[in-house]
């Protein structure tokens, strides 16, 4: 599959889980704990411009994600049509990108302050829980394969996977969520269709096994063109990278998860001859 249909599937769906369809009478039902990173699947603070999702339960009469039909003009969607859910940040109506009865996956939207906030859903005008949230400058996370490595890819758009490791010297591309602000700014509700590089770019570092990679391996960090809420990193793994390290992105005090590898194979490369025999 290519990079970008793998990603747009895992942005609009990430882990679904089947379920049945809702009680029409019942409230929308979720918590704290169940509105989460999406890259991450984890709790904790939202920030401008990053996707989420909220799990519960009788959420959405259907199950159906952004399509076609729903954005206009590079306008995304406050509502899918057919689902009747709409998801209010601090009072501002969010993007959805997916609607199910267990699972809604939505962008904060760009223009919200950090300070605290609050999320509630709404199904066709019946209310779910206002629920507190705290919102950051910046709440980084990467988006996994699995839950122990990250998704990477290669120039060409191949996805980098442990039967197909990156080498040491070579450019990856990493791709994460909830990195904040980008200059230019992100316009809320806005498809960007340039890059953008984040805000905080000079507080950002991505560490190898703990240790910081040098700047100078970094070529770019910002927003996916095409894609609202989606950022990517552009880097070059170290030459003395150990094998398989744990990554993880850091913006001041915030941390993406640890325990999260990538694939990396540190062994000398077989020469082309001895491979054909």
């Amino acid at each position: 599959m290519p990079t970008a249909a793998w990603l747009l599937a895992a942005i609009l769906y990430g882990p679904v889980v089947w379920a049945a369809e809702p009680h029409r009478s019942a409230a929308p039902s979720y918590s704290a704990t169940s509105i989460v990173n999406s890259a991450t699947n984890l709790p904790g603070p939202l920030a401008p411009n990053m996707i989420a999702t909220i799990y519960g339960t009788d959420l959405s009469y259907t199950s159906r994600a952004i399509g076609p039909d729903d954005v206009r003009n590079d306008v995304l969607p406050t509502i899918l049509i057919g689902s009747g859910v709409r998801v209010f940040v601090d009072g501002l109506a969010a993007v959805i990108y997916y609607a199910s009865p267990n699972q809604i996956n939505f962008l904060v939207p760009s223009n919200l302050k950090a300070g605290a906030s609050s999320v509630q859903l709404i199904r066709d005008g019946v209310a779910g829980p206002e629920i507190p949230v705290t919102v950051t400058d910046s709440s980084p996370g990467l988006f996994q394969a699995d839950a122990v490595t990250v998704v990477a890819a290669f120039p060409d758009g191949s996805i980098v996977t442990k039967t197909r490791p990156a080498q040491p010297g070579q450019v990856i591309v990493l791709y994460a969520c909830g990195m904040g602000q980008t200059t230019p700014k992100a316009i809320n509700l806005i498809i960007p269709s340039s890059p953008a590089v984040i805000a905080n770019l000079a507080a950002m570092e991505v560490d190898f096994n703990g240790a910081r990679i040098e700047p100078g391996l970094i070529f770019y960090a910002g927003i996916t063109p095409g894609f609202a809420g989606l950022y990517q990193i552009n880097l070059r793994i170290p030459q003395d990278s150990d094998p398989d390290p744990e990554i993880r992105v850091r913006i001041g005090a915030q941390s993406s998860p640890a325990g999260i590898h990538l694939p990396v194979n540190t062994s000398p490369a077989q020469p082309q001859a001895a491979l054909a025999r």
